[in-house]
């Protein structure tokens, strides 16, 4: 293989501040926890 061919970044060609996803991708769902409360009573819920 020459020397003169080098490997390329993929993020070669973005614009300036592009934002790039370079960590491990979550596999989990997003969890919503609510807690209402009143003067009687509690309420917990997770969605």
């Amino acid at each position: 293989m020459p020397r003169f061919i080098k490997k390329r970044s993929k993020t070669m060609g973005a614009s300036p501040g592009t934002l790039i996803h370079i960590g491990e991708q979550k596999t989990e769902k997003a969890r919503i926890s609510l807690i209402e409360r009143s003067m009687r009573m509690i309420h917990k819920g997770e969605f």
